[in-house]
């Protein structure tokens, strides 16, 4: 289980440097440099998500379930306790 719980955390990590990388935050106008970058796409992390999604299918069926039950529980948990007032910055709603 604690694979899994590695594994998503990896998997938020690089699919996080990517998108921030390709939309910068509200109120911040300059990009942060990522080393291997082909343009504008940060080669490095998508290889990196891309090596996390193989090492994924190496976990037991069992593993993969409990740790998939186990997100999706604090996935729910989550929603029930966050404050319903969140404000999107982008759009103001």
């Amino acid at each position: 289980m604690t694979d899994v719980a590695v594994y998503v955390v990896f998997l938020i990590m690089n699919a996080t440097v990517v998108v921030v990388r390709l939309r910068p935050p509200v109120g911040h106008t300059a990009r942060f440099r990522v080393p291997g970058a082909v343009g504008k796409v940060p080669v490095i992390p998508v290889l990196g998500f891309l090596a996390v999604l193989v090492m994924l299918t190496q976990l037991s069926t069992h593993a993969l379930l409990i740790g998939g039950g186990v997100f999706g529980a604090g996935a729910v948990v989550a929603a029930l306790v966050s404050p319903k007032t969140l404000v999107d910055p982008r759009t103001g709603h």
